[in-house]
């Protein structure tokens, strides 16, 4: 998540649809800003504490493709690779 605002964007929707996030072992954490997901990476990620990640954003696609080869998790990536990862690009419809 890029803000602390964005938490609530997917907390409110899930709870209508009677999911609590937390008590599934879900935690949202803001990044303050996408250029950090390197940082969350290393230490979220397989080289670190190896647990599963998610990420949207798509204004800040090149930065999460970018971190997500050099955090060891695949070259090149496209979008398509990325989904499999857990991160999606959210676009206007």
């Amino acid at each position: 998540m890029e803000g602390v605002s964005d938490p609530v964007a997917l907390e409110a929707p899930a709870a209508r649809h009677g999911r609590a996030l937390g008590g599934e072992s879900v935690a949202l954490i803001p990044l303050g800003g996408a250029t950090s997901i390197g940082r969350f990476l290393n230490l979220l990620g397989p080289q670190g504490l190896d647990v599963g990640l998610a990420g949207r954003d798509a204004g800040e696609e090149g930065h999460f493709s970018r971190a997500l080869e050099r955090a060891g998790l695949g070259c090149d990536l496209a979008r398509a690779d990325m989904e499999p990862l857990g991160f999606y690009v959210c676009v206007a419809c």
